[in-house]
């Protein structure tokens, strides 16, 4: 197990665990949301492939429809 920082909270994955990984154990649609790594926003196309990093800060932004 690893920590990062998960929307300011500390937070422990397993190691290697991919934005991927971490947005289905969320239930979160990656169609719906922004994932910025240590301030970096990362391309969706990306999401499978980004492993994260002891310490890493992750901000995850939800988009909500509304009218």
């Amino acid at each position: 197990m690893v920590e990062i920082l998960l929307n300011g909270q500390p937070t422990s994955i397993e190691a290697g665990t991919t934005i991927a990984a971490l947005l289905a154990s969320k239930n979160l649609n990656p169609q719906l949301v922004v994932v910025e790594v240590n301030r970096e926003i990362i391309d969706r196309n990306r999401f499978a492939e980004v492993a994260l990093n002891p310490g890493d800060q992750v901000e995850i932004v939800k988009f909500l429809g509304g009218g």
